[in-house]
């Protein structure tokens, strides 16, 4: 295959990289805690011939994380939690590992224990699960992070987690993120401002990410028509030159 022909399939693949994560972005815009994805080109060199200038052609080389924080909503229910500033709440994985995310949608498992929906706990600044006494009722948490009974007995204090390079670590469902191997551990953040009854929303800004994703499909079929008219040039080029013979 000669040099032209690879042009439109290597826009190709990287429009189709393009098209994935956007389309997640959106499908996302509306769960609590999202980041939204981004990604990153860099040209590849190519020649087929050592003795001609190559041809440089964009290819996705990573994705990274859109840190910037969401709007926050009031949701009124004492076990939603969001944060105002820096920081992230813990949660346990299924794996044994720690996922970080910033929004915190409790409910009351059978234990006590506040978890997920799907029943990840969250973590104290210890790295404990947060258990409420049967007796205690709804919990009430300061700005601090602390739980409170009713009575005003504490109870625990919610671990909010400073996060050193979030837009590189690794996904992990739920709107978490998983430091990667080699990155520094997150530490307790110092001054956390934890919001009861509220939640933070998504970052995805649905009106920009569609216009991206029209624009990504318009590049992918002008790529997608180089290669047809590139196909029948040759494929005419072909056909006289087999003629002549």
């Amino acid at each position: 295959m000669d040099t032209t022909a690879y042009l439109p399939l290597a826009a190709a693949a990287g429009l189709q990289r393009a098209l994935d994560v956007t389309s997640n972005n959106l499908a996302n815009g509306a769960t609590a805690g999202y980041r939204a994805s981004r990604l990153v080109f860099e040209d590849l060199l190519h020649s087929a011939d050592p003795a001609r200038v190559p041809v440089a052609m964009p290819q996705p080389r990573l994705s990274y994380t859109d840190t910037r924080a969401g709007s926050l909503s009031t949701t009124g229910n004492p076990l939603d939690l969001a944060l105002g500033g820096e920081g992230l709440f813990a949660f346990a994985l299924p794996d044994g590992r720690t996922g970080y995310g910033r929004a915190a949608q409790l409910v009351r498992d059978a234990e006590g224990q506040l978890v997920t929906a799907s029943g990840l706990p969250i973590l104290d600044d210890g790295g404990a699960p947060v258990v409420l006494p049967q007796e205690s009722g709804l919990p009430v948490v300061g700005r601090d992070g602390t739980v409170s009974d009713r009575e005003g007995a504490l109870i625990a204090r919610i671990g909010v987690f400073t996060a050193p390079a979030l837009a590189t670590w690794e996904r992990s469902g739920e709107s978490l993120f998983v430091p990667r191997d080699g990155a520094d551990e997150p530490g307790v953040l110092e001054a956390p401002q934890v919001i009861q009854g509220a939640l933070e929303a998504s970052n995805v800004n649905p009106i920009t990410e569609m216009v991206r994703l029209i624009e990504i499909q318009r590049a992918f079929e002008q790529a997608m028509s180089v290669g047809r008219n590139h196909d029948e040039l040759r494929r005419a080029a072909l056909s006289k030159l087999g003629q002549r013979a």
